[in-house]
């Protein structure tokens, strides 16, 4: 009987052991996963936002869900990358976006933004009456942050997904959590001085993502690259609204030619408001029909909330082109030039 305790006393210690040393392995194959993606150089692909309302302080239709894709090129070695239709580039932590209404001979085309400039506290504007995210938004944070969130893969979390295949590739699917805390400060240290790190943090609190734990899945080929990562990230904006907004990078073609043509410094109006480059940014992005926003009551005469109407561009990030408007949390500003000219009151100088 004391032989019997004392080899269930054995067999319960070592079966979590057993566990832990899987859960071991699928981080090594996960974690490195980044590494070979870095050398692996370039790649084109897919990046897809979807928008859910998780939690609200109204009813909110389980269907209530917003997506949004954009083509994109990486050349993941000079953290670098392009979102092709929409004209939005992202040299390390620094984005320029051209904008949608410039013409051929605007002085100044482009809005550029440092996020280790960004200032924090203009935040995405956000109200009872008018709560809808767009998924774009998220947009905002490079896709080669994205990648290296894989390093961050936390080993307890890991589970097995098993074998699948995404357009005819092979794939081995993993599920975990992802822990942006530990990529910064140890995965991938090396690549984060304090400044960018600082950067990453100040854009993801800027976006309202508070934690630093991530669920998500990441599938990767036969060479162990990443074929597709999605990451879900929880946006707060204040107690009882959360938005779960869901990350997809899909990594279809590695080795592409990825040419950047990065603006001069002439060229462009540098701005620190991150609301200020998704205004432009949802210019570019054809918009869907949408039912109107949760929590909004009718008044006499009013259209039911539930109808679909035309969104033709987005509630509440709408700006105004008269001299001295204010534009979504930047410092008022005269009319941006159409032609060569002295710059702007918003401008700084180069």
């Amino acid at each position: 009987m004391r032989r019997l305790l004392a080899l269930v006393a054995v067999a319960a210690v070592i079966a979590p052991a057993c566990g832990l040393g899987e859960k071991e392995e699928f981080a090594e194959q996960v974690t490195a996963a980044t590494a070979l993606a870095i050398e692996a150089g370039t790649v084109k692909g897919t990046l897809t936002a979807s928008m859910r309302i998780a939690d609200a302080p109204v009813d909110v239709p389980a269907e209530a869900t917003l997506d949004m894709s954009a083509a994109f090129v990486a050349d993941l070695g000079s953290h670098r990358s392009v979102l092709t239709d929409q004209h939005l580039v992202h040299d390390d932590l620094v984005l320029h976006l051209r904008r949608a209404d410039a013409e051929e001979n605007d002085a100044r085309p482009w809005l550029t933004l440092d996020l280790d400039d960004l200032n924090e506290d203009a935040k995405l504007p956000f109200t009872n009456n008018e709560p809808i995210r767009f998924p774009y938004t998220m947009f905002a944070i490079p896709p080669a942050v994205v990648i290296d969130l894989v390093a961050g893969a936390l080993t307890g979390s890991l589970e097995l997904l098993g074998p699948d295949e995404i357009d005819g590739v092979p794939v081995t699917g993993y599920r975990g959590n992802f822990d942006l805390e530990k990529t910064l400060t140890d995965t991938r240290e090396e690549d984060y001085d304090d400044d960018r790190r600082e950067a990453v943090e100040r854009t993801f609190e800027t976006l309202d993502i508070k934690e630093s734990v991530h669920p998500g899945r990441v599938w990767l080929d036969a060479e162990g690259r990443p074929r597709r990562v999605e990451i879900t990230f929880d946006m707060k904006p204040r107690n009882r609204w959360t938005f779960e907004m869901t990350l997809t990078l899909d990594l279809v073609e590695w080795g592409v030619d990825a040419p950047f043509d990065l603006p001069e410094s002439q060229e462009t109006i540098r701005i620190s408001s991150i609301t200020r480059l998704m205004t432009e940014l949802g210019r570019a992005f054809p918009l869907p029909e949408l039912t109107a926003l949760p929590g909004q009551i009718p008044t006499q005469g009013e259209p039911d909330p539930g109808a679909l109407t035309e969104q033709p561009a987005p509630e509440g990030l709408e700006t105004e082109e008269d001299e001295g408007s204010v534009i979504l949390g930047d410092e008022p500003t005269a009319e941006e030039p159409t032609e060569p000219t002295e710059p702007a009151a918003e401008e700084e100088a180069p």
